[in-house]
């Protein structure tokens, strides 16, 4: 079968019903790598000394649900990766399942996904010039289950999105991407087109150095239908918690530095950057102001200083 790498302390076997030994039910905590769905697991001891273990919930083992099973002793971990290539969506699932603070993981092909994909942990999300897309509705507002956008930075993960890729919401469906439980994300590069708002930030902080933003489904007062691409949930910006902070980008029909995103006159650009309009309005693009610069840089024969 195939091969699960545990980092684990098996030393608390619970044996079933005190009639063997070789039996075993453990619950999984700390994993290197994990089937999708399982967390109890039947562990056999086999007459060569190895352990095989069954994605069960009962004593039924079968060559169907059995797993080649490596055990490390406490503290002695395998080496894991720092960066995590998927061209398909169990593969970009089990990368954000176990990756590990500061990882990286990186698509080398465009994916379609059924579901939010939550980020809940330190890493970077480079999208490698790929497109990550929904085919399928994904927004859901119930209680208890809040699923919003294609992707859900939450649990006070600090992300980083690179890789000039797509993130391209299913039109009428999903935002893009929202931020949750104090969460920050930073967006360096690519294109983000969801609906009502590209990016929402619940609770937490978005800083925006790159990247281009759009929306699709616009929003429904006429006047504003562009007016939400970035937006913060009202409550807890009035209380800091929801911040959004612009550094650079280009915003398709929406001036980051005057929308209505949270009342008339809302200014997400950063002090000393600007928003410039191209001449028909429909795009706005962030930089540094020039008279904000410090320094002294001479090209062909005229100095700026």
């Amino acid at each position: 079968g195939k091969t699960l790498e545990f980092a684990y302390d098996f030393t608390s076997y619970i044996n079933l019903d005190g009639q063997s030994s070789k039996y075993a039910y453990c619950a999984i905590s700390d994993v290197s790598s994990l089937v999708e769905g399982v967390n109890k697991w039947l562990l056999v001891l086999n007459d060569d000394g190895s352990l095989t273990a069954y994605a069960s919930d009962n004593k039924e083992a079968s060559s169907d649900n059995a797993y080649n099973l490596t055990l490390y002793k406490k503290g002695a971990l395998p080496e894991l990766p720092d960066t995590y290539e998927v061209g398909t969506l169990e593969q970009l699932k089990a990368a954000l399942k176990n990756a590990l603070n500061g990882n990286t993981i990186i698509l080398t092909a465009d994916i379609v996904t059924d579901q939010t994909l939550v980020i809940d942990k330190d890493i970077t999300l480079n999208l490698n010039g790929k497109t990550l897309s929904n085919t399928v509705d994904i927004w859901n507002d119930a209680e208890g289950v809040k699923t919003w956008s294609l992707i859900s930075v939450a649990n006070g993960a600090k992300v980083t999105l690179d890789g000039d890729g797509k993130l391209l919401a299913k039109e009428n469906d999903c935002f893009g991407i929202d931020v949750c439980d104090g969460a920050e994300l930073t967006i360096n590069s690519g294109y983000i087109n969801g609906n009502i708002h590209a990016v929402y930030v619940y609770e937490g902080t978005l800083t925006v150095n790159g990247g281009k933003f759009e929306i699709q489904q616009t929003f429904a007062t006429v006047g504003k239908e562009y007016e939400f691409v970035l937006n913060c949930y009202d409550a807890n910006r009035e209380l800091g918690t929801a911040k959004i902070v612009v550094y650079g980008g280009e915003f398709v029909k929406f001036n980051p530095a005057n929308c209505s995103a949270e009342g008339a006159g809302t200014n997400f650009v950063a002090e000393g950057y600007v928003s410039t309009a191209n001449e028909d309005g429909t795009l706005y693009t962030v930089s540094q102001q020039l008279d904000e610069l410090e320094g002294t840089w001479t090209w062909n024969k005229w100095t700026l200083t």
